[in-house]
C-alpha cells in the first residue's frame, strides 16, 4: 500500500505548486479551501486533464486527523494560515509524516526565512501587527516546523529564485531545497478558450492584490493601470481578491479589457506570443510567468514609497521590489539569450535600469523599471564583455530622535555616490510626524516617507537591505542594540556612529556604549583628540575620523554678515539638559522678554523642537513652554513679549536675527550664516553645562547682554580650530574603505563580542523603554548614602 500524503491549500498557485510536487505513485489528497476568494472559481474552471493519477481534490477544510493519518508526506500551501496552524498544533505529537512548504509566492520566501532564523520567529504574515494571541499560535506552529526542520523532515519545493544566504540558512537549519520548473505545468495541452482570447493580445497586465490588501494606495494603482494602458489595446488580468468596484473603475478604462479572476495567469497566458509585453507592479507571477510561456517582456514598476499605506513595514516594500526586479532581469536576459524563431538572436535592448545608487524601493512612481545586478554584471545594449561598474557604497542610518534624524539625513546627503538610506528606529522618542518633517527639511528625503523600523526585527531588515556601513546615528542604548544586531549578521557591515552636533565632553559612558563601531564620526580636530583619548583609556579599538557637520555650509571659516541696522528677532536655542534649574531658566525667558521690551517691533522667540508631550532626544523636566507659560500668567512677562517657536532652524536665521543659546548646536548654524551670536555665560563655562568649547571664542556673553540687543561672533582662529575647517573627503574615503572591507569580509567577527555585552544590551533596552521617573526614583533608591549606625 502506497503512502497517503495531504495537502492544504488556498490558492490556486498553491493547488498548482501540490500537483507539482506530487510524486509518481504517491497518493496525495489536496484539501482545497473553497471558501477561499478566488478558489471555487478557479476549481470549477481547473483543467481535468491536469490532475494526475493518484491525486485527489477534497474542498473540506484542514482537520487534526487528517494530519495525523498522513503517512507520506504533508503539503503545506500557507504556513501562516491559521486554517492550517490550529489543526498542526492540535496533532502535535502525532504527525507521523514529513512536510513540504510549497509555492505561495513571495510569502513562502518569507516563511522559509522566519523558519531559518536563529532568532525564532513567530510566523505571522508581514503586515499591520498581529493580535497577541495571533502571535503566540504562530510561534507555537513555527516551533513545531523548526523541530522537524531541524530532524531533517521539511523540505521547501519551489520554483522561486532562492539567494545563497537564505539557502545555506536554510539548509544549516536543517531543511532541504527541492527545485522546479512547472514542468507539469508544461507539458499539459490545456484547452481553454481564454486562453487563445488573450494569445492574440500584444499587452499584458497582471492584477494584484497590493490594493485590495491595504498595502498600497488604491487610487495610486487605478493611475498605474491607466498609464499602463497607454501603451495601447492591453488585457487587464484581474486578481482574486479584487473588488467588483474597482474592477469596474478599471473596465471603464479606454483600450483595456478586464478579464475576470478564475484560471492562474500562468494557465491563461501559456500560449501567448514570444516577448509580449507584460506590465507588472510586484508579483510571484513575474518569477513563474518565464518558466511557463515563451520569454516575455517584463516590465516592472516598484512600488513607489508614496504608494505604501504603512499596513505592512517599508521593508516588505523593499523586499518586493528587490524580488520583482531581478525577476525581469532574469526574464530580460532568458529573452535575449534565445533565437527567435527565424533563428536569429534577438539584439539587447536598452532598458531603464533601477541602478545599485537609486533605492528601487523609494521610486517616483514613473514607468516600469528593471535591475542592475549587485556587482559587475553585462550591461543591455553594449558590446559583449561590456561590465556595469561595481554598485555603489550601500549605507543605512538608523535614527532614534529628531536631532540624529536631522543629522544622519544631511550627512548621507554629502556622500556622492552611495546608496543611502535613512531609516528610524522605533523608541519611545520618535518624533511624531512634523519632527520628521522639520528634520528632513533641506535634504533629498524632505518630501518622502523614511522607513520605520521595529527594534526586534531590526537584524531581520538589515539581512533584507544586506549594507556595506551601518550608520547608527542615534543615542548611546540604541546604538548599542543596532551594533549588536548588525554584528550578528552573517556577513557583517562596517559600524560607524556619531554625534548629531557639538559632541563635547567626550564621556566614557558614551565611548563604552558604541565599543562594537568600527568608526566614529567627530566634528573637528579638537573633538577628534578628545574621543581618540577616551577611546584608549576605554581600550576601544575605533578609528576616529573628522566630518565637518553637515548642516554647516559655508565653504570657508565665515565671516560676520554686515551689520543690520537692527537687530528685530532674538532667537533662543534651548538645549535640554543645560541649566537644568528651572530658575535659571526662568532668567532667560525673562531677559528676552526685557529685549523685546526695549526694541519695540523686534521679536523674541524661544525655538523649541517639540510640542507639549511631544518626545526629544533628551527630556526636559521644566520645559520653557510651560515656564513661559507660568510668567505670563503671573503677569512677569507680557503676553506677546516672548513667543514659542518650532519648525526647521533654518526657517528662524535669517538676516536681521540674533541666536542665543547656553549650549546648542544652533549656535553652529547660526554662525555659518553669520548671523550675531552669543552663549550664555552666567551659570558658568564647563564640560557639565556642555558649553567648555566656545571658551575663548569671543560670543561668550551675559543675559544683560541679552536684554540690550549685544551679540558677537566668533573669532577666525576658534573658527578654523572648532567645527568650521575647511570640507574634505574624509569622511566618503573612510567610509569607502570600510565598504570595501565589509565586502572581503575582512572585518572582524564580533558576534563573541556581542554577546559578551548581552547584559549591558539588555540594561540598554530596559532603559530606553522606561520613562524617566521611573529611572530617576531607581537611581535614588540605587545611589542613596548608606547611614551608619
Amino acid at each position: 500500500m502506497s503512502d497517503e500524503s495531504h495537502a492544504f491549500v488556498e490558492s490556486p498557485l498553491q493547488f498548482l505548486s501540490a500537483l507539482e510536487a506530487h510524486e509518481p505513485g504517491e497518493q496525495l489528497i489536496i484539501h482545497a479551501r473553497k471558501k477561499a476568494t478566488g478558489m471555487a472559481s478557479f476549481l470549477k474552471q481547473l483543467p481535468r486533464e491536469l490532475i494526475p493519477h493518484g491525486v485527489a481534490v477534497l474542498t473540506s477544510k484542514p482537520h487534526p486527523e487528517a494530519l495525523i493519518g498522513a503517512t507520506g508526506r504533508i503539503l503545506i500551501g500557507d504556513p501562516f494560515s491559521g486554517k492550517f496552524q490550529r489543526p498542526l498544533l492540535m496533532a502535535t505529537g502525532r504527525i507521523r509524516a514529513s512536510f513540504v512548504l510549497l509555492d505561495d509566492g513571495y510569502a513562502t520566501v518569507r516563511a522559509a526565512r522566519l523558519l531559518s532564523d536563529s532568532k525564532r520567529q513567530s510566523l505571522v504574515r508581514a503586515k499591520a501587527p498581529a493580535a497577541t494571541s495571533r502571535r503566540l499560535m504562530g510561534a507555537a506552529a513555527a516551533f513545531v516546523l523548526r523541530t522537524a526542520m531541524r530532524r531533517g523532515r521539511l523540505s521547501w519545493h519551489t520554483a522561486l529564485p532562492v539567494d545563497d544566504r537564505l539557502a545555506a540558512a536554510f539548509a544549516t537549519a536543517g531543511g532541504r531545497l527541492e527545485r522546479h520548473a512547472f514542468e507539469r505545468l508544461r507539458s499539459a495541452e490545456c484547452s481553454d478558450p481564454e486562453l487563445v482570447q488573450t494569445a492574440q493580445a500584444h499587452s499584458f497586465i497582471l492584477g494584484t492584490a497590493l490594493a485590495a490588501d491595504g498595502l498600497i494606495d488604491a487610487e495610486a494603482y487605478v493611475d498605474w493601470v491607466r498609464t499602463q494602458a497607454d501603451h495601447g489595446p492591453a488585457v487587464y488580468f484581474a486578481h482574486r481578491r479584487q473588488s467588483k468596484k474597482l474592477l469596474k473603475r478599471l473596465g471603464a478604462v479606454e483600450g483595456l479589457t478586464v478579464l475576470p479572476a478564475g484560471l492562474p495567469v500562468e494557465l491563461r497566458m501559456a500560449r501567448a506570443p514570444r516577448g509580449a509585453r507584460v506590465a507588472s507592479l510586484p508579483s510571484t507571477a513575474l518569477t513563474t510567468l518565464p518558466l511557463i510561456m515563451a520569454p516575455p517582456d517584463l516590465q516592472v514598476t516598484p512600488i513607489p514609497a508614496e504608494w505604501w499605506t504603512g499596513t505592512g513595514t517599508d521593508a516588505l516594500r523593499r523586499e518586493l521590489n528587490e524580488l520583482a526586479l531581478a525577476a525581469a532581469t532574469r526574464a530580460r536576459q532568458q529573452r535575449e539569450a534565445q533565437p527567435r524563431a527565424d533563428g536569429a538572436v534577438p539584439t539587447a535592448r536598452s532598458e531603464a535600469s533601477a541602478g545599485a545608487a537609486a533605492d528601487p524601493s523609494a521610486g517616483s512612481g514613473g514607468g516600469p523599471t528593471s535591475a542592475a545586478g549587485a556587482d559587475p554584471v553585462p550591461v543591455p545594449g553594449t558590446p559583449p564583455g561590456t561590465l556595469a561598474p561595481r554598485r555603489p557604497v550601500r549605507i543605512v542610518a538608523v535614527s532614534d530622535s529628531e536631532s540624529y534624524l536631522k543629522w544622519a539625513a544631511h550627512t548621507l546627503d554629502g556622500l556622492e555616490g552611495f546608496d543611502a538610506r535613512p531609516w528610524l528606529i522605533d523608541t519611545p522618542i520618535r518624533p511624531t510626524a512634523e519632527q520628521v518633517g522639520n528634520a528632513l527639511a533641506g535634504t533629498t528625503w524632505e518630501d518622502l516617507r523614511i522607513p520605520l523600523i521595529d527594534r526586534s526585527q531590526l537584524a531581520r531588515e538589515l539581512s533584507v537591505v544586506a549594507p556595506d556601513v551601518v550608520l547608527a546615528a542615534s543615542t548611546g542604548p540604541v546604538v548599542q542594540q543596532v551594533f549588536a544586531s548588525a554584528a550578528g549578521l552573517e556577513h557583517r557591515p562596517g559600524l560607524v556612529s556619531g554625534l548629531p552636533g557639538v559632541g563635547l565632553p567626550a564621556r566614557r559612558k558614551g565611548m563604552e556604549y558604541r565599543r562594537l563601531g568600527d568608526l566614529f564620526i567627530a566634528h573637528s580636530e579638537h573633538e577628534r583628540l578628545a574621543y581618540e583619548a577616551v577611546a584608549r583609556k576605554c581600550e576601544v579599538p575605533v578609528e576616529v575620523v573628522v566630518a565637518r557637520l553637515p548642516m554647516l555650509t559655508s565653504p570657508l571659516p565665515p565671516c560676520a554678515a554686515a551689520p543690520a541696522a537692527r537687530i528685530d528677532t532674538v532667537v533662543f536655542a534651548p538645549q535640554a539638559k543645560v541649566p537644568a534649574d528651572p530658575v535659571q531658566r526662568e532668567e532667560i525667558l525673562l531677559a528676552l522678554a526685557s529685549f523685546a521690551r526695549s526694541n519695540p517691533g523686534a521679536q523674541a522667540i524661544v525655538k523649541v523642537r517639540s510640542r507639549p508631550g511631544e518626545q526629544e532626544t533628551h527630556r526636559e523636566q521644566f520645559t520653557y513652554a510651560a515656564l513661559l507659560e507660568r510668567l505670563v500668567s503671573t503677569g512677569r512677562i507680557g503676553p506677546d513679549e516672548v513667543t514659542v517657536g518650532i519648525g526647521p532652524m533654518s526657517r528662524f536665521l535669517q538676516p536681521g536675527s540674533a541666536l542665543v543659546t547656553v549650549s546648542s548646536t544652533a549656535a553652529l548654524e547660526s554662525i555659518d550664516r553669520g548671523l550675531p551670536t552669543l552663549i550664555v555665560s552666567d551659570f558658568g563655562v564647563s564640560d557639565e553645562l556642555l558649553n567648555a568649547v566656545f571658551e575663548g571664542s569671543g560670543i561668550l556673553g551675559t543675559l544683560a547682554d541679552v536684554a540690550a540687543g549685544r551679540f558677537g561672533f566668533p573669532t577666525r582662529a576658534w573658527l578654523e580650530a572648532n567645527y568650521f575647517q575647511p570640507a574634505d573627503h574624509r569622511l566618503h574615503d573612510a567610509l569607502g574603505l570600510l565598504a570595501t572591507r565589509a565586502r572581503e569580509h575582512q572585518l572582524g567577527d564580533l558576534r563573541r563580542a556581542a554577546r559578551v555585552q548581552d547584559l549591558r544590551r539588555l540594561r540598554a533596552e530596559i532603559r530606553t523603554l522606561t520613562p524617566d521617573p521611573v529611572v530617576r526614583a531607581y537611581r535614588r533608591v540605587r545611589y542613596r548614602p548608606v547611614r551608619r549606625a
